[in-house]
C-alpha cells in the first residue's frame, strides 16, 4: 500500500492528517478513545481506515517521539486564524495526495 506524506514545519508543531489509526494515534485511541482531542467511534482496530481523515498536530519532543496535541492546544501556540488555515490546508493536501491511495496519512510542518 502507498502512503501520501508531505512535510513542512511551523515553530516545532508538526501537522498530520491521519487516514488510518496507527502509531501514536492508535496509542492515544486505546487510552482515551480519541486522537488529539477528536473522539473516534468505539471498536476500531489498529490500522483501521478512518471514515474521514483526522487533523492531528503534535509538538516536537527534545528526545523520542513527537507528542500529539489537540487543535485547542495548537491554538495556544499559534494564532487561531493561522491554526485554522493550516488545519484546512493539511486536510486539503491529504485529500489531494490520497486520491486513489489505499492508506492515507499526511504530515505537514509549515515554515
Amino acid at each position: 500500500m502507498a502512503t501520501a506524506l508531505t512535510e513542512t514545519w511551523l515553530d516545532g508543531v508538526p501537522l498530520f492528517a491521519r487516514g488510518n489509526l496507527a502509531g501514536s494515534g492508535w496509542k492515544d485511541y486505546t487510552g482515551t478513545g480519541a486522537v488529539c482531542g477528536v473522539q473516534l467511534p468505539d471498536g476500531l482496530q489498529e490500522s483501521s481506515r478512518l471514515d474521514q481523515p483526522v487533523f492531528t498536530p503534535a509538538t516536537r519532543a527534545e528526545t523520542g517521539h513527537d507528542e500529539n496535541i489537540s487543535f485547542q492546544q495548537m491554538c495556544e501556540v499559534v494564532d487561531r486564524g493561522l491554526a485554522t488555515r493550516l488545519r484546512d490546508l493539511t486536510l486539503e493536501i491529504n485529500d489531494a495526495a490520497s486520491a486513489g491511495v489505499a492508506r492515507r496519512d499526511c504530515r505537514a510542518n509549515p515554515g
